[in-house]
């Protein structure tokens, strides 16, 4: 089985991944992993997008980082490895193919090939930038900015300037209101930057 979009050159690898993953089709909006989940496997995404998200015990929820094709979640080689529930949930924002590498296998590369051991490390740093990142923007940013540029962002992953997103979507990945949400909405769209429709926004 061939298998686009691997980050890597070393042929043994790239076979051992091809013959001993699991290719999975996941569709937008589903859970990959729920949180307090034990990890089981750790996914790489060949195309589309998965958005990984946190809540407390009130089920309140904030956006942390998206993985796009070619990339992991460092989450969840952290959570697997010290054997512990994941802290993290994660859901595709877009229709979404990912590769799933077993947790055996993963243990084994990381002592067989150098490419992979990278990959990992590249993977917790690139995850801890994203994370400084999202707190900068929370703490520093006002809401309106996060929110043009969450706007932005999504899309880029989905290459196409009308976002199908309800308010209270973007509220909950913002860690705010829909009220909140919604006048900003409408004033960006009295200063022309984009258009309202139901469940949809368009970008301009």
């Amino acid at each position: 089985m061939k298998i686009e979009n691997l980050p890597f050159n070393n042929i043994e690898l790239k076979q051992l991944m091809a013959a001993e993953g699991t290719v999975l089709e996941i569709n937008k909006d589903d859970q990959i992993l729920r949180q307090g989940q034990f990890i089981k496997v750790i996914p790489i995404v060949l195309s589309g997008a998965i958005g990984v998200y946190r809540h407390d015990d009130n089920g309140k929820e904030v956006f942390l980082y998206t993985i796009e094709p070619s990339q992991t979640c460092a989450m969840t080689l952290q959570s697997y490895k010290i054997i512990e529930p994941s802290q993290i949930f994660a859901t595709a924002i877009t229709q979404t193919k990912l590769l799933a590498i077993s947790i055996e296998n993963s243990t084994k590369w990381m002592d067989e090939f150098k490419e992979w051991k990278k990959f990992v490390f590249k993977s917790y740093n690139s995850r801890f930038q994203e994370l400084i990142n999202t707190i900068d923007t929370i703490a520093f940013q006002k809401l309106d900015t996060r929110l043009l540029n969450y706007l932005k962002d999504y899309s880029k992953i989905t290459n196409s300037y009308t976002i199908q997103l309800t308010h209270q979507k973007i509220a909950n990945d913002l860690n705010t209101s829909r009220e909140v949400i919604s006048r900003l909405l409408k004033q960006m769209e009295r200063n022309n930057i984009l258009v309202l429709s139901r469940n949809k926004i368009q970008l301009l």
